[in-house]
């Protein structure tokens, strides 16, 4: 993905500019982040959220539900994308010339017994498993023992309630600075 010169007439400058799943997949985020400032008004937000995928895990581990985050985690990275952007948005505002962001995170998490974490996993790895996972090397190995994805949420399910096991999904970073007000030149 190349990130596109943002020269665009808007009218004026916007009150903020909000990105969500974002700078993950572009090439430069830094650059991409000083290119979108611009369009923002003095005291203006800027506003990013991204998946920290590093601490997708299960604990403890069980092979199953194991062998599906590890797969999923090798299907986000294809195209180079990253899986640890959303923890480095302090950096990247920084280096973009972005004042000192706000941050915070959130990462669900629940065992067999939840009715969100799980589904929201085999889910992903059914939409991954069609787009993504065909032809990576990374995940080849993991979708054989993977196998029926039919049936994968009742087996994580029945994997998960047999050791209490408890999926940590993604953490969600969010971001964001408030643009600097100009300075009156005639006080």
């Amino acid at each position: 993905m190349t990130l596109p010169d943002v020269d665009v007439d808007l009218g004026g400058p916007v009150d903020a500019v909000i990105g969500r799943l974002v700078l993950g997949h572009v090439p430069d985020p830094v650059t991409a982040l000083r290119r979108l400032s611009r369009l923002v008004r003095p005291g203006g937000l800027i506003v990013f959220q991204d998946f920290d995928n590093f601490p997708l895990r299960v604990e403890p581990h069980i092979p199953l539900t194991g062998a599906v985050l590890q797969a999923i985690a090798a299907a986000l990275t294809v195209n180079g994308s990253s899986l640890g952007t959303g923890v480095r948005l302090h950096g990247l505002f920084r280096r973009a010339g972005l004042a000192v962001p706000g941050l915070s995170a959130t990462a669900p998490m629940g065992g067999a017994e939840h009715d969100t974490v799980l589904p929201l996993v085999a889910q992903t790895y059914r939409a991954l498993s069609q787009a993504a996972l065909p032809g990576n090397a990374d995940a080849g190995d993991r979708v054989a023992t993977i196998g029926d994805i039919d049936t994968l949420l009742n087996r994580m399910r029945t994997e998960a309630a047999e050791t209490d096991a408890v999926v940590v999904m993604p953490t969600a970073v969010t971001a964001w600075s408030t643009l600097p007000l100009l300075e009156d030149p005639t006080t």
